[in-house]
C-alpha cells in the first residue's frame, strides 16, 4: 500500500513537473513569437533598402504587349477582362486567358495614371509588386511556423526558425529575376494565394466548408499554377496529419484515405477552372513550343532542375532570357546530371521523412517538384529554361535548408557540443548567407536597371540566343551606335534567321541610316516571317508615313488593328495618320490657322515643326509646350523642344526635355539621338 502511494506521488510530481515545464516552454515560446514578429519588422524595413534600387527599372521583354502597349488596360472595364482573352495582350499569340492578372495591372493604372490614355509608367508597377511580395514574405513566417512546431514540438526556437526561412527566401537573389520582371508578378500573387489557402487549411477547424479553396479559385485567373495546391494539399495531410513516410508500405495503406479526401475537391475545381479557360481562350493563342517534343522538353527539364538548384545555393547563373535549346541526347552530360541530381533529391526526400524532425524537408523537396509540374514537364513551351519559374518552387527548398539548419543547430546544442565550434558562430552563418543574398539582389537589381545592362549581362551568360542579340542590339541603336546595334543584329540571324522581330529592328536601323530602300526590304521579310505579329505592322506603318506615303500606312495599319484593336502603338500610329499634314503644306501661317480653328496636340506639334523649319526655335518651344498640356506624356513634344534647344545652343535644357521625354517613351529612338547630342556637348 506504501509502495502503490509512493508510485502515485512518484506519478503526481512527474505530471507537476511536466506542466511546469510546459508553461515555461508555453512564456518562452510567447516571448520569443513577439522578439522574432520585432525582428521581422525590422527585416522587412532592411528589404525595403536592398530593393530601393530597383523601382524605376524599365518594363522588358513581355510587359510590352501585356502592359506598356495594351491600351486595354487603360480602362478599368473588369467584366470585359473576363469576357475577352484579348484584353490580356496585344499579341494574338500570347492572350493567355489571366483576367485576374489583367485586372490588377487595370487597377494599377487606373490608380497612378493622372491623365487620361497616357502610357503607363514601370514605378507604380514595381510598388505595387514590391508591397505584395512583402505580403508573401509575411504569409510564409505563418506558413513556416507550422513546420518548425511540428518537428520541433519541444524547442522555444522555432519563432526564430520561422523567422529564418522567411527572412531567406525573401533576400534571395534569385527572386529578383520574380520581382523585376513587372508581368511575373503573377507568379507573387498566384503564390500567395497558395500560401494563404495553406494558412487557412491549417488554421481554420471547419475544413468541410472548403474555404481554404477560395484563394485558389481567385488565384487560378492570375496565373495557373496554383492548382498545384491540391497534390500539395495531399502531401501535406499525407505527412503531417497522417503522419505517414514515403515507405511503400505507407503509400499503399489506408493512409491515403485523408489526403486523398482533402485534395479531390481540388482536383475537380482545377480541372474546371482548366477546361473553361481553355474554353475561353482564343484560337490564336500558342505556347510558342512549335514542334517541339513533349519526350524531348521533359528530357531536358532535367538539366533545367539542376540549373534551378544550383542558382538556388548559388545564383550566380541568372539571366532575362536564355540560349537553352531542346537536347536530343539521352547521353548528354547535362541530362546526366539531372536525372543523378533529381534522384539524389528523391531519395533525400524519402530519408528525410522517415523521421519527424526531418519531414518537413521532405514536404519541401515535394514541394519543389509539384511546383514544376506546370512548366517543366510534358507541357511544351518555347523556352525549357526561365528563372523565374522556380519562384513558386523556391519555398519549398528554403524549408528544406532551414528545417537541416535548425536540427544541426538544436542537436549541437542538446549534445553540448559547442565548445570548438561555438554556438554563436553556427548562428551566424545564416545570417551572414542572408546577407550576402540581400547584397546580390541589390547588384541583380541593377543589372535591370538599364536595358543596355540587362541584355548585355544576357548576351555574355546566353550567347547563342537570337532573341537576347537583337534585343542587345535595340539597345545600342537606342544610344546611337548604329554599326554596334548592326553587328548585334547580325550575329542574333546566326542564331535565328527566321525571326521576324529581328528583321523589323533591321528597317528601323536602316531607316534611321537612310538606307531607305534596303529598310523597307526588311520590314516586308520580317511581315513575311510573321504575318500574326500587329508590331511588325506598326514599324512598317510608320516608316511608310516618313516616307510621305499616308495611304499605304492607313492600309497596313489597318490590318495591324484586325490582329490587335488594343494596340497602343497601332492606335497611335492611326491618329497620326488621320491628322496627317504632307510636309510642303506644313507652313508656319497654315499651321496657325489649323491650331486657331483646332489646337489639338497634332496641329500644334506640327505648328512647332514649321516653327523649327522656318528657324523660329523659341516658337517651336512654345507650340510644344502647349501641346504638352493637353497631354503631358507627348514624346514628340519633348522631342521637338529638345531638338530646338539643341539649336540654341542651350544643352542642359535640350538634355533636361531629353530626359523627361524618355521616362515616359524610353523607346523612342529620335528622341535618343536628339538628347545624345546635348549630352555629347555637355561633357
Amino acid at each position: 500500500m506504501k509502495i502503490e502511494d509512493k508510485n502515485k506521488a512518484s506519478k503526481s510530481n512527474r505530471k507537476n513537473n511536466s506542466g511546469n515545464i510546459s508553461a515555461e516552454l508555453h512564456k518562452q515560446l510567447h516571448q520569443n513569437y513577439l522578439k522574432s514578429i520585432f525582428l521581422g519588422v525590422f527585416a522587412l524595413l532592411f528589404l525595403f533598402i536592398v530593393y530601393k534600387n530597383h523601382f524605376n527599372n524599365p518594363f522588358e521583354l513581355d510587359d510590352s504587349h501585356t502592359i506598356a502597349n495594351n491600351s486595354a488596360i487603360r480602362e478599368l472595364n473588369i467584366p470585359l477582362f473576363f469576357k475577352d482573352a484579348r484584353t490580356f495582350s496585344t499579341l494574338p499569340a500570347n492572350q493567355a486567358y489571366r483576367p485576374g492578372l489583367t485586372t490588377l495591372n487595370a487597377i494599377d493604372y487606373k490608380i497612378w495614371s493622372e491623365t487620361p490614355g497616357e502610357s503607363p509608367l514601370p514605378k507604380w508597377f514595381h510598388i505595387s509588386t514590391f508591397l505584395t511580395y512583402c505580403l508573401l514574405c509575411i504569409a510564409l513566417y505563418f506558413f513556416y511556423s507550422y513546420f518548425f512546431r511540428y518537428a520541433f514540438p519541444d524547442s522555444p526556437w522555432t519563432p526564430y526558425f520561422s523567422l529564418l526561412a522567411a527572412a531567406f527566401f525573401a533576400f534571395h537573389t534569385a527572386n529578383a529575376e520574380t520581382v523585376n520582371y513587372i508581368i511575373q508578378r503573377a507568379e507573387i500573387y498566384s503564390t500567395l494565394a497558395v500560401v494563404l489557402a495553406f494558412l487557412i487549411f491549417i488554421h481554420v477547424k471547419q475544413r468541410s466548408f472548403h474555404l481554404f479553396l477560395i484563394p485558389i479559385a481567385l488565384g487560378f485567373f492570375i496565373k495557373e499554377p496554383v492548382i498545384m495546391f491540391a497534390p500539395l494539399v495531399f502531401a501535406f495531410v499525407f505527412l503531417f496529419e497522417e503522419n505517414a513516410t514515403l515507405k511503400t508500405s505507407d503509400i499503399l495503406s489506408v493512409k491515403l484515405r485523408r489526403p486523398f479526401t482533402y485534395s479531390i475537391l481540388g482536383v475537380v475545381l482545377g480541372l474546371f477552372l482548366f477546361s473553361f479557360a481553355k474554353k475561353q481562350t482564343p484560337e490564336t493563342w500558342t505556347s510558342g513550343a512549335g514542334d517541339i517534343s513533349a519526350f524531348w522538353y521533359l528530357i531536358t527539364n532535367f538539366y533545367s532542375v539542376m540549373h534551378y538548384v544550383f542558382n538556388f545555393i548559388l545564383p550566380f547563373n541568372l539571366a532575362v532570357d536564355t540560349d537553352q535549346t531542346i537536347v536530343n541526347s539521352l547521353s548528354d552530360i547535362k541530362i546526366i546530371g539531372g536525372v543523378l541530381l533529381i534522384a539524389l533529391m528523391l531519395f533525400s526526400a524519402y530519408s528525410f521523412s522517415l523521421k519527424k524532425e526531418t519531414r518537413p524537408a521532405a514536404f519541401g523537396i515535394l514541394w519543389f517538384f509539384i511546383t514544376l509540374i506546370p512548366t517543366s514537364t510534358i507541357f511544351p513551351f518555347a523556352e525549357p529554361l526561365n528563372d523565374h519559374r522556380p519562384f513558386f518552387g523556391y519555398i519549398g527548398l528554403t524549408l528544406t535548408t532551414v528545417n537541416l539548419f535548425a536540427l544541426l543547430l538544436i542537436k549541437r546544442n542538446e549534445f553540448n557540443l559547442t565548445r570548438n565550434k561555438p554556438l554563436e558562430l553556427l548562428i551566424a552563418v545564416p545570417i551572414i548567407l542572408i546577407t550576402l543574398y540581400g547584397f546580390g539582389t541589390i547588384k541583380r537589381n541593377e543589372v535591370w536597371g538599364s536595358e543596355e545592362t540587362l541584355w548585355k549581362d544576357a548576351s555574355e551568360k546566353c550567347p547563342k540566343s537570337g532573341r537576347i542579340w537583337m534585343n542587345y542590339g535595340l539597345t545600342l541603336m537606342r544610344r546611337g551606335d548604329y554599326q554596334g546595334a548592326s553587328d548585334a543584329f547580325t550575329k542574333a540571324k546566326e542564331f535565328s534567321p527566321y525571326y521576324s522581330y529581328l528583321y523589323i529592328n533591321f528597317g528601323i536601323l536602316k531607316n534611321v541610316m537612310g538606307k531607305t530602300a534596303e529598310a523597307e526590304a526588311d520590314f516586308l521579310t520580317g511581315i513575311q516571317y510573321g504575318p500574326n505579329s500587329p508590331d511588325g505592322f506598326k514599324f512598317y506603318g510608320d516608316y511608310l508615313l516618313t516616307t510621305n506615303r499616308p495611304r499605304q500606312a492607313d492600309s497596313i495599319c489597318k490590318i495591324g488593328l484586325n490582329l490587335s484593336p488594343k494596340n497602343a502603338g497601332l492606335l497611335e500610329l492611326k491618329g497620326r495618320i488621320k491628322n496627317y499634314t504632307p510636309p510642303e503644306q506644313i507652313t508656319v501661317a497654315f499651321m496657325e490657322q489649323k491650331v486657331k480653328a483646332s489646337p489639338s496636340r497634332e496641329n500644334l506639334i506640327n505648328l512647332s515643326l514649321a516653327r523649327y523649319n522656318s528657324g523660329d526655335y523659341r516658337g517651336c518651344i512654345a507650340a510644344s509646350e502647349e501641346a504638352l498640356k493637353i497631354d503631358p506624356q507627348y514624346v514628340v513634344a519633348y522631342n521637338n523642344i529638345c531638338a530646338a534647344y539643341n539649336m540654341l545652343g542651350e544643352w542642359a535644357k535640350a538634355a533636361e526635355a531629353g530626359k523627361k521625354g524618355l521616362e515616359f517613351h524610353p523607346e523612342n529612338q529620335l528622341l535618343r539621338n536628339n538628347l545624345k547630342v546635348s549630352m555629347d556637348h555637355l561633357k
